[in-house]
This record gives C-alpha cells, structure tokens and sequence, in this order.
C-alpha cells in the first residue's frame, strides 16, 4: 500500500471481520481468537467489524491515507480512515462487491452478484469505473 504497510481482509465466523496490519512472524489468531479478543502471543486487528455485523470483506487497496475495501456483504465498499480506524460506507448501490483497484488517481471494482448469493440484473457482473476518482 502506499504508506509502506500490508493489509489483509479476513471474514470471521459469523461476524468479527477483520483488517490486519501484516507484520512478518505475527500471528492473528485464527482460529484461537477473532474480533476484539486477545491472547498472549498473538496480534488484534487494526479494525474489526464487532460481534454483530459482518461486511465479509474481500480485496482492498488504499489512496489518500484511506482503505478502500470490497464488501460482499455489506454490499458496498468501505472506506477506512487510516489514522482514526473508522469505518464508513462509500460507493454503494451495485450489490456484492468483490475487489477494488486503485490505479492512480481511478478506482475500479468488480461486482460479484451472478455467484448465487448476490441480486444480479441482466448485465452483471461489471468492472466499474468509480465516476469523478
């Protein structure tokens, strides 16, 4: 990313989704913690979703110290605050989204809607250009 840190997404059970700040030899806990526990020896997530929500995240990638990242369930992108932590829908509307792309200034995503879970309209799936990026 580019503030020189690696980020992943990971889908809790049920619920407790996560945003990790990988660093090598840590562990994040799966499957022995989730969500907001601790244990000694193994890492907490940058964000998490909380015990009752889930956004089952999937592909992300960041610009102007925000992540941008792909919300199968919650059906939109979530843009992150890098600095306060705080979660906040984007782009919403297109149903599952599955990966986002930032290539300079554009961002694209992918819809997942056609896979048997999503709502799909006769022309999904799309890559979308997200309008004024």
């Amino acid at each position: 990313m580019a503030d020189g840190k690696m980020y992943a997404s990971e889908h809790g059970q049920s619920a407790n989704d996560e945003i990790n700040i990988i660093q090598e030899g840590s562990n994040y806990g799966w499957p022995l913690i989730e969500g907001n526990e601790t244990r000694d020896g193994l890492e907490s997530p940058f964000l998490t979703t909380g015990s009752n929500e889930t956004w089952a995240p999937s592909g992300i990638d960041s610009k102007d110290g925000h992540l941008y990242v792909a919300s199968l369930r919650g059906t939109a992108i979530k843009l992150i605050n890098l600095e306060t932590g705080k979660a906040a829908d984007s782009i919403e509307g297109h149903g599952r989204v599955r990966d986002v792309l930032i290539d300079g200034e554009e961002v694209y995503f992918i819809t997942n809607n056609t896979d048997g879970r999503g709502q799909p309209d006769n022309d999904d799936d799309k890559l979308i250009l997200l309008p004024g990026s």
